[in-house]
């Protein structure tokens, strides 16, 4: 394991990322800063945990499955509130279109990212 790898951003992508996804502050964005949130994050987050979690050994990586699986039920809970919250938020077909483009917007970005881990980190080149 290479240490540096888990404190510092996977690539310059990545930090753009993180930068558009808690650029919405004004009041009026709030749809946006949830997308970000409940819509990419949290589902790459997911998807990352549960790549892992199938690529391990249930012999030798019993514990890390185990708090891989709490994590997710975390995750899964928290997705299911926020995508509830926003859902309650959107009701405009002009919000609707919000939602969807800063959704496109992250998630280009998350591609050029490579994946919330970086390249490789849900399996790929």
């Amino acid at each position: 394991m290479n240490p540096e790898r888990l404190t510092v951003p996977a690539n310059d992508a990545m930090v753009r990322f993180v930068e558009a996804l808690t650029e919405p502050e004004a009041i009026h964005l709030t749809i946006e800063k949830l997308v970000g949130v409940y819509r990419v994050f949290i589902p790459h987050f997911i998807a990352a945990y549960t790549f892992h979690m199938n690529n391990t050994s249930e012999i030798t990586d019993a514990p890390t499955i185990r708090t891989l699986k709490l994590a997710l039920n975390d995750e899964f809970d928290d997705w299911r509130d926020g995508e509830m919250l926003l859902q309650s938020l959107i009701e405009t077909p002009d919000e609707v279109d919000r939602a969807a483009a800063h959704q496109a917007r992250l998630e280009k970005l998350m591609i050029e990212a490579g994946g919330i881990a970086g390249p490789g980190s849900i399996g790929g080149v």
